[in-house]
Order: C-alpha cells, then sequence, then structure tokens
C-alpha cells in the first residue's frame, strides 16, 4: 500500500522510528507513547489524464504529530511543531518508490491545538500520483 513506501521513506530519511523517540503509526492514533506520528489515508481523486494518454491515479493522506504533555517537557510545542515541518520537508516533493509526484497541499503543518492531555497535535495534507 502507498502508506508503507511513505512510512519506509520517512524511517530510512530518520524522521520516525528506531532512535527518533517518534514512533510511527498508520491509521491509528493510540493513547501512548505521546510522541507520535500517524499517517492516514484520506481517500483520494479521480484518475486524471493530464491532457496526456498516460492515466495517472491520486491518493491523498494525512500526517499527524502529536508531542509530548506541555507540563511534563519545557519544549513540547516547539518539538512537535518542529517533527511536523520534518515530515513536511522529507515528504513534499520526496522521490518514494511507485509515485510520480508527491506534494504537500498545504504550505506549512496546521497545528490544530492540544488534546485532553495537553499534548501539542500537528497535522498536514498530502497527494500522491502515480501511474495506473
Amino acid at each position: 500500500m502507498f502508506l508503507d513506501a511513505v512510512a519506509t521513506h520517512l524511517a530510512t530519511e530518520n524522521v520516525v522510528d528506531g532512535g527518533t523517540g517518534w514512533p510511527l503509526f498508520e491509521s491509528f492514533v493510540p493513547s501512548t507513547p505521546d510522541k507520535v506520528v500517524v499517517l492516514t489515508p484520506t481517500g483520494g481523486l479521480e484518475p486524471d489524464n493530464q491532457g496526456d494518454s498516460q492515466l495517472v491515479g491520486v491518493v491523498t493522506f494525512q500526517s499527524f504529530t502529536r508531542g509530548g504533555k506541555l507540563k511534563e517537557e519545557e519544549n513540547a510545542y516547539t518539538d512537535a511543531m518542529n517533527k511536523a515541518i520534518e515530515i513536511f520537508t522529507n515528504t513534499n516533493k520526496a522521490q518514494i518508490a511507485g509515485f510520480t509526484h508527491l506534494f504537500a497541499l498545504q504550505s506549512r503543518p496546521i497545528f490544530i491545538g492540544y488534546d485532553e492531555n495537553r499534548r501539542p497535535q500537528f497535522t498536514m495534507n498530502f497527494s500522491g500520483r502515480y501511474n495506473l
């Protein structure tokens, strides 16, 4: 699935998993740990031929970044924002197997507030094109 390719790319670039302290989940936001990155498919668009004979499929997905608790981590907001920006810079226009184009649908991650445990949350939407 296309999310696996994006997840592998982010792990290879040392953005998530491993020793980063930011585990990656797909389509599920766990209650713990505090710091997480989640990729979720959001559907897609109808295929497009872009004016030529090659039919192109379009998928969309969202990245969600949640930081540590404000009362326990002094830089929780900044850390989460920086991680969301790192996801943006390592995904927007990235060369990922299977995609012909991959790009962000916003110019920067969006802060969506704090959850009930005072953990900062950011989100970003992406679109990917691939040959059918």
